[in-house]
């Protein structure tokens, strides 16, 4: 083959690689050392360019300048490796390189003008391209990241095959130096340049092999570390499939589960969680599937040990290269902390909202109530006081009764308001004993006998076999004195009220009845409502406070007992509890 064209091909293999490298350069910008790879192929078609034309040169150019650019672009792609391979530039292989140089470029002048040999020329040529070969070979073989990494293998054969037919040039043309001819189209020069143009295109193909099996290596690295750190994440990580199955869970969302995340996956939120929660949780993995845009929840977790923990949970679509959904992330961040605050919030707002309706409404009845029944007794007082020798004595006992009536109200109403008072404030005792239902009935029942008896109203209590309880004996007087005194009130002149008693396994159920005129069913529904005050005027016109309800129910639920009523319009009512039995 015609030597001159084998230079033509090198020349055109290195300017076409230069302008390729720089291609892909533009295109990938990853590429570590890429830089020093262009100028060396653009430099070394220097060279070969010089080479071509030396005939129609001096010798300088297409001898000493061409060479030496051969070197200069060896020593780039040393140079290019080292960066590749992140290896530093060290000031002693630099001043190594420097006077490598040196050396060729004064050797080649000094055989080229000094001593005109031409095999000189070769020997040095062969010699120096030898050791920069095999130091590029020992690189590679020292840099390759394991031992099954072939392609720096083949690469480093590759450029020891071609520093030995360098070698094997370098001692043919000592042998027989009467026989050289460097530009001529010999077996020896032929299979030189094959080599070379076979190395110049073999060496980028490889480095970009070198470049992609580092790019997939670093990216199965950086997937495990990935997967590893989600795997073992303190965050519950997990994703779903567009069939709503579970993709992946890692090991604490499983945990949170008391499963296993083989026994997730593949599974919908349907066989994990009851059909309001799954819903819950698939209503919005359906809108990011839809809408593709980010989302957001806040779900509860209930724990196998019981204990209840909240996270927020963010959704976030996993697209493909033409913007389909492929799946949806979720990664999910404890707030149980942030949620126990806002619940402690809400329970202390709704405390403090209960207080203040309290205090208004103790106010209310300090301002009303109070102010009512004295303005009624010191009216009636100061007309007798007036008119006390002109009225006759029923006259007098009249208006007497009227102001022992508005003082025993608003004693009641006193005696209402400071256990009411005193049970809201939390300065209440509250100590259960043994006690007689009977007596503590018959004491309730003696004590309201004159309001009774104004109304001419019958008081019995039915208790059948004797009955011990186990209450307070304060709070118990309280219940049975609002209760009873809500009866006469609501009753009619002449009427009834009776008080059973009936005794259960562990708790006895009192009933207080009264022929009265009953409830309507719009007031049922909220006269145990402490944020209503419900009052009524009584038969004859009684006023209450509108506490006593409140109290027997905060008093009966003190001792984990119930209250509730019956009551029909015109035909009176029924008000039962629970209390407790005394159990020796």
């Amino acid at each position: 083959m015609d030597i001159k064209t084998l230079i033509i091909c090198l020349f055109s293999i290195n300017l076409f690689l230069g302008f390729f490298i720089y291609v892909i350069k533009k295109i990938q910008k990853t590429y570590l050392g890429i830089n020093y790879w262009i100028i060396a192929n653009f430099v070394i078609a220097g060279g070969y360019m010089f080479l071509l034309n030396r005939s129609a040169i001096p010798d300088f150019f297409s001898i000493i300048l061409a060479h030496s650019l051969f070197l200069i672009g060896s020593l780039l792609r040393i140079y290019g490796l080292r960066i590749f391979f992140n290896q530093k530039f060290s000031f002693l292989k630099n001043m190594l390189f420097a006077i490598t140089f040196i050396m060729f470029l004064l050797l080649l002048m000094y055989y080229t003008y000094s001593q005109n040999s031409m095999v000189a020329r070769s020997v040095i040529i062969s010699i120096f391209f030898t050791g920069i070969n095999i130091t590029t070979g020992i690189q590679i073989l020292n840099n390759k990241p394991d031992k099954k990494t072939y392609s720096y293998n083949f690469t480093s054969i590759l450029i020891f095959i071609s520093s030995l037919i360098l070698i094997f040039r370098l001692i043919y043309i000592v042998l027989f130096p009467e026989t050289v001819n460097l530009f001529g189209s010999t077996l020896i020069n032929n299979i030189q340049l094959l080599s070379s143009m076979i190395f110049e295109i073999s060496l980028p193909i490889m480095f970009f092999i070198f470049h992609y099996q580092r790019v997939i290596k670093e990216s199965e690295e950086s997937e495990e570390k990935y997967r590893t750190m989600v795997q073992y994440s303190s965050d519950p990580i997990f994703s779903f499939n567009p069939n709503e199955t579970y993709r992946f869970v890692n090991e604490i969302f499983a945990k949170n589960l008391g499963k296993k995340p083989e026994d997730i996956i593949g599974k919908t939120p349907h066989s994990i969680f009851s059909y309001e929660e799954a819903e819950k949780r698939l209503e919005h993995v359906r809108k990011v599937f839809r809408s593709s845009e980010k989302s957001e929840i806040d779900v509860k977790v209930d724990l196998p040990d019981g204990k209840i923990i909240y996270f927020v949970t963010l959704i976030d679509p996993i697209k493909d290269e033409h913007g389909k959904i492929c799946w949806v992330s979720c990664i999910s961040k404890n707030i149980t902390e942030r949620k126990e605050a806002e619940i402690t919030i809400k329970l202390q707002n709704d405390k403090l909202g209960k207080l203040i309706d309290d205090k208004n409404r103790f106010m209310s009845i300090l301002a009303h109530d109070l102010r009512g029944p004295f303005n009624s007794i010191l009216g009636f007082l100061d007309l007798l006081l007036i008119n006390i020798r002109k009225y006759d004595t029923d006259k007098i006992e009249k208006h007497i009764n009227i102001v022992y009536n508005s003082a025993q109200n608003t004693y009641d109403l006193l005696e209402d308001l400071l256990i009411w008072a005193g049970a809201q404030s939390g300065k209440l005792p509250f100590e259960p004993q043994k006690n007689k239902l009977s007596a503590i009935c018959n004491n309730a029942i003696e004590n309201l006998k004159l309001n009774a008896n104004n109304k001419n109203i019958a008081i019995n209590y039915l208790g059948g076999d004797e009955i011990f309880i186990f209450a307070d004996t304060n709070m118990i007087n309280t219940i049975l004195r609002n209760l009873i005194s809500n009866a006469i009130k609501f009753t009619k002149h002449s009427g009834l009220i009776e008080i059973h008693a009936e005794k259960n396994s562990t708790s006895a159920t009192i009933t207080v009845i009264d022929s009265g005129v009953g409830i309507e069913a719009d007031s049922l529904t909220n006269i145990f409502d402490s944020s209503k005050r419900n009052t009524t005027l009584g038969t004859s016109n009684e006023k209450g406070t509108g506490l006593g309800l409140l109290l027997c129910k905060e008093f009966i639920e003190k001792h984990g007992g119930n209250i509730w009523v019956k009551s029909e319009l015109g035909r009176g009512s029924e008000f039962k509890f629970t209390i407790p039995l005394f159990i020796s």
